[in-house]
């Protein structure tokens, strides 16, 4: 059998510390990174969590506000359904008050119309004895016609009597000699 000894020159042993050196390194490198990674990964889990929570939170917030607004509208309908109603109410009331004003005011309102009737009556007679009047005593066509006819009869003489004291205005100045007044 044949062994081989073979003595490492010191090239051999560098190499071999060399790399163990670096192998030991990188082992710790890696051991390192997945510290960081395990880390990291927390990290982001924790905040997905947190995510998850802060959604679940919002989705309750949601759920909560909406049903405190369904029950703010539903409230304010309610007082406002109650509030017309209390109108309608009160609008029904004074027509109740109205139709029983009506029922008692059916007797005025026959006494009104029998007051009215009468009236009536005497205002057409009271009418009637105006026109008669007007056409007894005021003047007709005729009557004006006959006026006027008198009025420029009466105009013409004056007109003619002012014209013969012109003419005799005129002869006076012209014997006084003096001029003619226009």
């Amino acid at each position: 059998m044949m062994v081989f000894l073979a003595t490492p020159d010191p090239w051999t042993i560098g190499i071999g510390v060399l790399n163990t050196a670096i192998g030991a390194a990188i082992t710790f490198l890696f051991f390192r990174l997945s510290a960081a990674q395990r880390a990291t990964d927390r990290k982001e889990d924790a905040r997905i969590a947190d995510m998850k929570a802060m959604a679940i939170k919002l989705e309750n917030t949601e759920k909560s506000t909406h049903e405190l607004a369904a029950k703010l509208v539903d409230e304010r309908f309610r007082a406002m359904s109650h509030s017309v109603g209390n109108h309608v109410q009160g609008l029904v009331t004074t027509i109740d008050e109205m139709k029983e004003r009506l029922k008692l005011g059916d007797g005025d309102f026959a006494n009104l119309r029998e007051g009215d009737h009468k009236l009536e009556i005497e205002l057409l007679k009271s009418l009637a004895d105006h026109r008669e009047y007007v056409s007894s005593h005021a003047a007709s066509k005729d009557d004006l016609a006959a006026h006027q006819k008198r009025t420029d009869a009466s105009i013409e003489t004056i007109l003619e009597r002012l014209g013969k004291q012109d003419r005799q205005m005129a002869v006076i100045a012209h014997c006084v000699g003096a001029k003619k007044v226009e």
